[in-house]
């Protein structure tokens, strides 16, 4: 939900910083949906940049000896 919220309010304030004097867009038609493509297209290629110098972990959980107390 995080992310979806982030979105909304990038979106809404996208909308917001666009609007002209009259209430109408400066961003018209195509070049409305064109912004929002290129803006995608921006995080997935830093999303690409940090893919690749993530190192993951493995986290193995040892097992309990099998006359432990939580057995009684």
């Amino acid at each position: 939900y995080l992310s979806v919220f982030v979105g909304n309010q990038f979106a809404s304030l996208v909308n917001w910083l666009i609007q002209d004097g009259k209430g109408g867009s400066k961003l018209d038609g195509a070049n409305y949906y064109w912004f929002f493509v290129g803006t995608t297209l921006v995080s997935a290629v830093g999303f690409i940049f940090y893919a690749m110098t993530y190192h993951g972990k493995s986290y193995i959980q040892e097992e309990a000896p099998a006359d432990s107390a939580d057995s009684a």
